[in-house]
Order: C-alpha cells, then sequence, then structure tokens
C-alpha cells in the first residue's frame, strides 16, 4: 500500500489512449474513484460517476462535490493544488439524466446548509 491509497489503482490498470481535445482526470467521490478521459472536468465527474453506477449500481454513494483532478497539467507542470476541480453533485447527477436524483441532493445540501447557519 502506498502512502497515497486512493491513488493505489492508477497503479494497477490502463488508461485508453484519448482523443486530441480529451484530458485524463482523476476524479473521487465519497468512498470511490476513477481515471477518465474527457474534455473537461464535469464531463470527467459525469463519466466517473456512470462508472461507478455501473460497478456498483443502488450503493453507488455521492458527496456533495466531486473532486477532480487535471492530471495531464499536473504532469506537466508538477503542480497538483491548481489542477484540482470541484464539480456539485446535483450538476453531476443532472448531466447523467438523474433529474430527480440531482433535485432531492440538492434539497437535501440547502437544508444541511441551513441548519448549520
Amino acid at each position: 500500500m502506498t502512502a497515497f491509497p486512493s491513488f493505489d489503482i492508477i497503479f494497477g490498470m490502463l488508461i485508453p489512449h484519448r482523443e486530441k481535445n480529451e484530458k485524463t482526470y482523476f476524479v473521487e467521490c465519497a468512498n470511490w474513484s476513477s481515471v477518465v478521459n474527457a474534455e473537461d472536468p464535469e464531463e470527467g465527474a459525469t463519466q466517473a460517476f456512470e462508472e461507478a453506477l455501473g460497478a456498483y449500481g443502488k450503493s453507488t454513494e455521492v458527496s456533495p462535490v466531486f473532486t477532480v483532478l487535471d492530471l495531464d497539467k499536473s504532469m506537466k507542470e508538477l503542480e497538483i493544488a491548481d489542477n484540482i476541480h470541484f464539480v456539485y453533485a446535483p450538476k453531476v447527477l443532472a448531466n447523467a439524466d438523474m433529474h430527480k436524483t440531482s433535485a432531492d441532493l440538492q434539497f437535501i445540501i440547502e437544508n444541511l446548509k441551513k441548519n448549520s447557519e
């Protein structure tokens, strides 16, 4: 096990060649992570979520945000902090055509914010 357990999966998989307009992203949300090729962080988060749904089905967990690391820029610039993006989970769920679930999650997040004030 490495010092960064969430990165263990990267060492055990091959990433397909990407299209010219795509980048490679490491996406993490709740208790799962994935590496995908996509045009932007939002699309990467959506693709990763769809993969997680395929793997875990109704047991798929979602946190309020998806953390998306642009691996291409991180490797070129040797900088991680400037290449991390946060994508709002309800947006990802809506992109995956889960509009009712997206609205429900947004309602929960908004109520949690109100109750914490």
